[in-house]
């Protein structure tokens, strides 16, 4: 008797043993037990940039709000639409940069972009964003961008476009499921490229071939994407790696570095406004926003 008491003690509490395991490991699996599972986040809107002066000008401009590089509430959702030929389909287009001059490979002029990303299940070629112009859409295109797993490049893996020449970045498959910063510059006379994943700093450079981007060009963030996209920022410089990795370090929900030469800003924390102060905002085709549980496997730096 006293022996089959204690097998039934055991079963019973060895089942519920089990069972509490498979739910932690899947609470596990979906973030909640993440460090930023439990660090508040902040509102759309919460921070901007002040221009006191009007949209383009830079005298006295300052951020407003709260601005400490805290976790957003949501981040850009995106679904996979086709080839990056049909970038009338692009999921969120800014129709005119403003602010943006020219760039040419001799009028000295640069340029550079910055975002987070987090690729979900591959599909045959996705773009994060891309700068230029892009109709029709027909390569070359007169333009910046960078891809991700267009196959026959850079092992499927990352890379930056400018006109005919292409740069990889990081030539092998992103890791899925995880958040990555990339940034994309021209200097005015080679283009740069970043991908920082986990603290782990991956850089290339090349020359550019000759190239026209006109000013004023539309942005297209995610043409397409499968997975998550956020903080965008856009300038008409060219930062050095010590600013890069700056920008880096400032988070997903990081203000920009560089007030001076910021074109544009666009969070993706529940809306596509430009929080610049130049006023550069965009529209969504087939995209929302992630509110949930983004924040699985991603590092605060």
């Amino acid at each position: 008797m006293r022996a089959q008491t204690a097998l039934q003690y055991l079963l019973t509490y060895g089942w519920m043993i089990l069972i509490v395991a498979v739910v932690v490991l899947v609470l596990f699996r979906l973030g909640l037990f993440n460090s930023t599972s439990f660090a508040a986040r902040i509102p759309p809107g919460s921070c901007k940039v002040y221009r006191p002066n009007g949209p383009g000008s830079i005298t006295f401009m300052s951020l407003a709000g709260l601005c400490n590089n805290g976790l957003p509430k949501s981040v850009g959702l995106f679904g996979y639409l086709g080839p990056f030929s049909m970038v009338g389909y692009s999921n969120l287009t800014i129709p005119e940069v403003k602010f943006e001059p020219q760039v040419t490979n001799n009028n000295g002029n640069q340029i550079t972009i910055t975002g987070w990303i987090y690729p979900s299940v591959p599909e045959a070629v996705e773009t994060a964003f891309a700068y230029g112009n892009f109709i029709p859409a027909e390569p070359p295109f007169n333009g910046m961008y960078i891809n991700y797993n267009e196959s026959g490049i850079c092992n499927n893996g990352l890379f930056e476009a400018v006109y005919t020449s292409v740069l990889c970045i990081y030539s092998s498959n992103l890791a899925i499921s995880q958040w990555h910063f990339v940034a994309i510059e021209y200097n005015g006379l080679d283009m740069m490229g970043y991908t920082i994943s986990a603290g782990n700093v991956v850089y290339a450079s090349g020359p550019a071939n000759a190239f026209q981007i006109a000013a004023h060009q539309p942005l297209l963030i995610g043409v397409p994407w499968n997975g998550l996209i956020s903080n965008i920022q856009m300038y008409n410089t060219s930062l050095s790696r010590n600013q890069i990795i700056a920008v880096y370090r400032s988070g997903i929900g990081g203000v920009p570095f560089n007030l001076k030469n910021l074109v544009g800003w666009w969070p993706l924390n529940g809306d596509v406004n430009d929080y610049s102060g130049n006023g550069n905002s965009g529209y969504t085709t087939n995209s929302a926003f992630n509110g949930g549980i983004w924040y699985s496997n991603f590092t605060t730096p």
